[in-house]
């Protein structure tokens, strides 16, 4: 708790934050890749790979005992990755910051709700016209408009572009002369 105001923690060290998103990334990874693998193994006739899309997978209709762990492990694998992006979300004060964090956060609770509704309605869209679709869209605009809104102001702020996002380097910047692209520094 911070001695100016006791109800409020104090960020964790960026070395800290840097491993809890790692550590969130390689278990939203892991989560999601066994959430399929259980599925595709509870599949009716085998989970053809070349022939079948991944969505049956979460059908209950096609996929009536394995459908729930796709579910789930969409689900919990979109939460864990809430340190993900809390470490590149933008930290400095303005409107890109408030639109990254909360487009991000936005983005991770939808897709979580597209897994959860799976779990819970046979067919979300024969009670609400189109509700699943939806859930995906707004998924995908939030996590799209959140991960726009960070490059701009990492480029705009000159703390560098994409690369700089996907390392995880608020100090990846362009090279110098002969090498014009950003690139990842030394860890």
């Amino acid at each position: 708790m911070s001695k100016s105001d006791p109800g409020r923690a104090l960020p964790a060290p960026a070395g800290q934050d840097l491993r809890r998103a790692w550590i969130g990334y390689g278990a939203a990874l892991a989560v999601f890749a066994a959430g399929v693998a259980l599925a595709a193994a509870a599949y009716p006739g085998g989970f053809d790979w070349q022939y079948t899309v991944m969505s049956r997978l979460a059908s209950r209709r096609h996929n009536p005992d394995g459908s729930l762990w796709f579910s789930i492990g969409l689900a919990v694998s979109m939460l864990l990755l809430w340190p993900v992006m809390e470490r590149i979300r933008p930290r400095a004060p303005g409107a890109g910051s408030a639109t990254a964090a909360i487009a991000l956060r936005a983005g991770l609770v939808f897709a979580a709700l597209v897994g959860l509704e799976r779990t819970v309605f046979v067919h979300l869209s024969g009670f609400v016209d189109k509700s699943h679709e939806a859930l995906a869209l707004l998924a995908f605009l939030s996590l799209y408009v959140g991960l726009l809104a960070v490059y701009v102001q990492r480029v705009a702020s000159g703390e560098g572009g994409a690369v700089a996002v996907a390392c995880g380097h608020e100090s990846a910047r362009a090279g110098g002369p002969g090498q014009p692209w950003p690139v990842c520094p030394a860890a």
